[in-house]
């Protein structure tokens, strides 16, 4: 299975190629790009370029993995106007995902605990939702900062908006943009059907 990973939600252009053999292993290449000069820009030379390193047709992509959002509302277009726009002539099936849930099982990949992922969206807000196991606990809530940290308790933190959250243990340093390789390895045996293309 090959699979083209897509982020454009937030500063970042992130975009990776999982190849996976008939011998179960996996060639995964990632590339991201501060999005000075716009994702649209930025994003379809990327996606050119890292096709074309490995050797690689449009056609030949099974899946493309996109990420819905949080984030800003042209980054989000962006990337999903692209996916469809790039899947439709070569009936590439499309995932769409939130960055929430690309933080969580980026924090807890053997999803045995529970992580509460959460997004900066300014003015003192954040964009939260808990993971238990792996699976969402209700929908994504958009609440104050002071509201997030109530809910969140004592439970790790993932997420962009994890060092907002003072006193909570954050399980991921860096976190300023989706990594592609944890948006592609989630989307390996998920089912398109349950996971639609739409913004956040």
């Amino acid at each position: 299975m090959i699979i083209l990973g897509i982020d454009t939600t937030g500063p970042w252009c992130s975009v990776g190629l999982l190849n996976g053999g008939a011998d179960k292993t996996f060639t995964q290449e990632t590339r991201v790009e501060r999005s000075g000069p716009g994702h649209a820009e930025l994003l379809a030379p990327m996606v050119q370029n890292i096709l074309h390193g490995h050797n690689t047709k449009p056609s030949d992509i099974d899946r493309i993995i996109v990420c819905t959002g949080p984030g800003s509302f042209t980054g989000v277009r962006v990337g999903l106007s692209f996916a469809k726009g790039f899947a439709l002539p070569h009936g590439i099936d499309i995932l769409g995902v939130s960055a929430l849930e690309i933080w969580a099982y980026a924090a807890d990949p053997g999803a045995h605990k529970d992580i509460f992922s959460a997004a900066d969206v300014r003015r003192g807000q954040v964009f939260w939702q808990i993971f238990s196991s792996g699976k969402a606990v209700g929908t994504p809530v958009l609440s104050s900062l002071e509201d997030a940290q109530n809910f969140c308790g004592n439970m790790p933190c993932a997420g962009q908006a994890a060092h907002l959250l003072t006193g909570i243990e954050s399980t991921k340093p860096d976190t300023c943009h989706v990594d592609p390789k944890a948006l592609m390895n989630w989307g390996r045996d998920k089912h398109a059907k349950d996971y639609p293309p739409t913004p956040l």
